[in-house]
C-alpha cells in the first residue's frame, strides 16, 4: 500500500501551531538533501565562557555553534541522552558546565569533550546557576526543591528549610552575594539571604489570575534590587529585593518561558513573543511575535528558539528577526504522498520529546507549510493518510479536547474539517493509519490506549457505507494477546484486512500477522510463531494479489507470495525496519525499507537490497515514500530529506 507510514513510539506529547516554512525548490542529485528546516527544540540557549552558542535541546541532545547559530555541531557525544532541559557554564572555570536531562545531571570540565553523570537522587532537574563571583558555588532547582554545591558540581546537599520539597521551576542568583538567592516554585516565588539555610515566601503584591507557579526569574546586574519574576501571567517586578511585587506593564498575561539579560537589555521570552526592555523591566515592547522558548547572545547577535522547533535570529538589537539554522532536526513518523493528481507529500513531524507535534505539507514546487487542523484544540496528530485518487481528501488522527482521540477528515483540502471520536475513554497513540486506495470510505487504525493497565491494543476500521469507525481487533483478552504495529488493506478486496505486531507487548521473540477476510469481524494468525521478532511494518503487494512483506524488530524482511500460508526470511537478517513502502510504479517493482541506517531498496522482492545514498547512512529512518520520481525519508531528529529515485 502506498499509503502506509509506521512509528515505534508510546509517548504522548502536546502539539502547538506553526506557520509556512519557504524552502527552495530541490534540485535533483544522487544523494540525500534534507527538505525541511524544522527542528529540536532547544529548550535553553546559553553562551560559553569560549563564546560559543549552546542549546539543549528536546531531541538532539546538546549542540553548540561557533558562528551564532550559521552552523550547529554535537556537544554531547557518546552519550545516549537526546533530551536536555537545563545547561549552566561557570564563568570562573570556563571549561566547566552542568547540564539537567530529566532526573539526571551531567557535569564536564573539559569544555564539553566529555561528560559524567553526577551521583545524586535529584528529582527532576528543571534549571541550573553557577554564581559568576564566587568559585565553584552553584544551584540546582528540581521537583524536590533547591540542592548546593560549593565544589564545582561534585557534591551537592539539599536544602529545603523554608521551601520544603517544592518543585522549583527558576533560580535567580544575586551578581554579587552567593548566599542571595531567588526561587521561583509552583507556589510563588522564596527568597534566601544565607545561601539556602532559611527561604521565606514572598508574594506581597503578586495577583495571578491562574496560579503562582513562577516559570523564569532574573536579578538585574545593575541594580540587584530589582527582580523580575515570570508565571502563567506574564511578568511581576520588584524593586526591593523580592519583598513586594507589582505588574509589568508591556508584556501580556501570558506563559513566560525565560526572563534573561543581554546587553543593555532585559528580555521576556514568551508564548506572545519576546518583549525587551531598557529600564530594567519598568517598560517593555515587543520585539517579536512569534512565541519562543529561550534566548541568548552569542557574538552580538540576538539567536531565540521558537516554540516550533525553529532558531531566530537578530542582528540589530531585536529590531528585525531572520531564519537561523534549525538545531538538529525534527522527528518524522509518517509519510505519505497525496492522492490523485496532487504531487503533494504530507508528513507529521515532532521536535521530539516534549512537544510541538503538526501536520505538513510539501507542495510541487517545494514549499513545506503546516496545515491548520480547523481547531487549535486538536494539538497531537500523529499519522496522516490522504486519499489516493482525489487530491482534496485527506485524515489525520490527532489527539484533542479532554485528550480524547479523534479522525479528523477534510474534503476540501484543509479549507474545512470534521471530527469523529472514537468510542474509547482514554487517548490513544497510533501506531499505524491507512485508507483503501480502492475506497477512501474505509480505513483502519491500529492505536495504544495511553494510561490504561491493558495487554493488547486495537484495530478500528471505518465501514465505507456509514463512515462509522469500531473495534474490529484480532485479539482476545485471555491468553492470546497481540499487540499491533501496522496495518493494511488490500486494493482490490477491500473487506481484507491485515494487522501485523506481535503475540504479547513484551514479547521480543514472535512476530504476528492476522488476516481477515471479512471487514475485521474473524481473524486468523497467518505467521503462526514462525516470524522470530515482533511485526512493526507491513506492505501489501496490490498487483499480485497474494504477496506480503514485513519488516521486523531485529529481524529484517520477511515475505509472503501465498497469502500468508508460509513465510520466508528476505535478507537484512538483523535489522529493525521501521517502514515499508512498494513502489508499483517503477519497473521492476522497488521496495523500499527505512532502517536504523538509512533507507534500503529491493528490486527483486527482498531476495537482495542496496543503500539509497551515503547522507542517511547511519541515521535512524522512520518513514519512507515515493512521490513524483523523488523518494522521501522522515528521520528521528533530522528531519525530512529527499532524493531522486533509483
Amino acid at each position: 500500500m502506498k499509503y502506509t507510514a509506521k512509528c515505534w513510539h508510546r509517548g504522548v506529547i502536546a502539539c502547538v501551531a506553526l506557520g509556512a516554512v519557504i524552502l527552495p525548490s530541490w534540485a535533483h542529485a544522487t544523494d540525500w538533501t534534507r527538505e525541511s528546516s524544522w527542528g529540536s527544540l532547544a529548550n535553553e540557549l546559553r553562551v560559553s565562557p569560549t563564546g560559543d552558542l549552546w542549546a539543549a535541546t528536546a531531541s538532539a541532545g546538546l549542540q553548540k555553534s561557533a558562528d551564532a547559530a550559521s552552523t550547529w555541531s554535537s556537544a554531547s557525544a557518546g552519550f545516549a541522552i537526546e533530551h536536555f532541559h537545563a545547561l549552566a557554564f561557570d564563568s570562573l572555570m570556563p571549561l566547566r558546565a552542568l547540564a539537567g536531562s530529566g532526573d539526571q545531571l551531567l557535569r564536564t570540565t573539559d569544555g564539553g569533550a566529555t561528560w559524567a553523570t553526577v551521583a545524586g537522587n535529584f528529582g527532576i532537574v528543571n534549571d541550573v546557576a553557577f554564581h559568576p563571583g564566587a568559585l565553584g558555588h552553584a544551584y540546582l532547582g528540581t521537583d524536590v526543591g533547591v540542592w548546593k554545591s560549593v565544589d564545582g558540581g561534585s557534591t551537592w546537599i539539599q536544602q529545603t528549610a523554608g521551601v520544603g520539597p517544592a518543585v522549583v521551576r527558576s533560580l535567580a542568583m544575586h551578581p554579587t552575594d552567593p548566599n542571595q538567592l531567588i526561587v521561583g516554585t509552583e507556589l510563588g516565588a522564596y527568597k534566601t539571604v544565607n545561601g539556602g539555610t532559611l527561604y521565606s515566601l514572598k508574594l506581597t503584591g503578586m495577583t495571578h489570575v491562574r496560579d503562582p507557579v513562577i516559570t523564569a526569574s532574573q536579578i538585574t546586574s545593575g541594580n540587584p534590587s530589582i527582580v523580575l519574576i515570570g508565571c502563567w501571567d506574564g511578568v511581576f517586578r520588584s524593586t526591593d529585593a523580592g519583598e513586594t511585587w507589582s505588574a509589568s506593564t508591556g508584556v501580556p498575561a501570558t506563559f513566560v518561558h525565560q526572563i534573561v539579560e543581554t546587553s543593555g537589555r532585559i528580555h521576556a521570552v514568551t508564548t506572545s513573543g519576546i518583549y525587551a526592555s531598557t529600564d530594567s523591566g519598568a517598560t517593555w515592547t515587543q520585539s517579536v511575535a512569534t512565541p519562543s522558548k529561550s534566548l541568548a547572545e552569542p557574538g552580538g547577535s540576538l539567536v531565540a528558539s521558537t516554540t516550533s522547533g525553529e532558531i531566530i535570529r537578530s542582528t540589530d538589537g531585536g529590531a528585525t528577526w531572520n531564519s537561523a539554522t534549525a538545531v538538529g532536526g525534527a522527528d518524522c513518523h509518517s509519510l505519505a504522498p497525496g492522492g490523485g493528481s496532487s504531487d503533494s507529500v504530507y508528513g507529521v513531524v515532532t521536535d521530539g520529546h516534549g512537544g510541538n507535534w503538526r501536520v505538513v505539507e510539501r507542495d510541487s514546487s517545494g514549499t513545506w507549510s503546516a496545515i491548520d487542523l480547523g481547531s487549535p484544540e486538536y494539538r497531537q496528530p500523529q499519522h496522516v493518510s490522504p486519499d489516493a485518487t482525489d487530491g482534496d481528501r485527506l485524515d489525520v488522527v490527532s489527539s484533542g479536547p479532554y485528550r480524547k482521540s479523534y479522525i479528523l477528515s477534510t474534503a476540501d483540502g484543509g479549507s474545512t474539517w470534521t471530527s469523529a471520536q472514537l468510542d474509547w475513554p482514554n487517548p490513544f497513540w497510533c501506531f499505524d493509519f491507512v485508507t483503501s486506495s480502492a475506497d477512501a470510505d474505509r480505513a483502519m487504525l491500529a492505536l495504544y490506549p495511553v494510561g490504561v493497565t491493558v495487554d493488547v491494543n486495537f484495530v478500528y476500521v471505518r465501514d465505507a457505507s456509514t463512515g462509522v469507525w469500531s473495534e474490529r481487533s484480532p485479539l482476545s483478552r485471555g491468553v492470546d494477546s497481540y499487540f499491533i504495529h501496522a496495518v493494511a488493506i488490500r486494493d482490490a478486496t477491500p473487506e481484507e484486512l491485515w494487522a501485523a505486531g506481535s503475540t504479547d507487548p513484551f514479547d521480543e521473540t514472535t512476530g504476528m500477522v492476522a488476516l481477515s477476510t471479512d471487514g475485521g469481524s474473524t481473524w486468523s494468525d497467518t505467521a503462526a510463531g514462525s516470524i522470530t521478532k515482533p511485526v512493526i511494518s507491513l506492505e501489501l503487494d496490490g498487483a499480485s494479489g497474494s504477496t506480503i512483506f514485513v519488516g521486523t524488530a531485529g529481524a529484517g524482511v520477511w515475505s509472503s507470495v501465498d497469502g500468508g500460508t508460509t513465510w520466508s526470511q528476505k535478507g537484512l537478517t538483523t535489522a529493525t525496519i521501521h517502514d515499508l513502502y512498494l513502489d508499483t510504479t517503477s519497473t521492476p517493482h522497488h521496495l523500499y525499507a527505512a532502517t536504523d541506517a538509512g533507507v534500503r531498496y529491493s528490486t527483486n522482492g527482498g531476495s537482495t537490497w542496496v543503500q539509497l545514498g551515503t547522507a542517511l547512512s547511519s541515521d535512524n529512518v522512520r518513514s519512507v515514500t515515493v512521490a513524483d520520481d523523488h523518494v522521501y525519508a522522515g528521520t528521528r531528529g533530522r528531519g525530512i530529506w529527499i532524493i531522486d529515485t533509483p
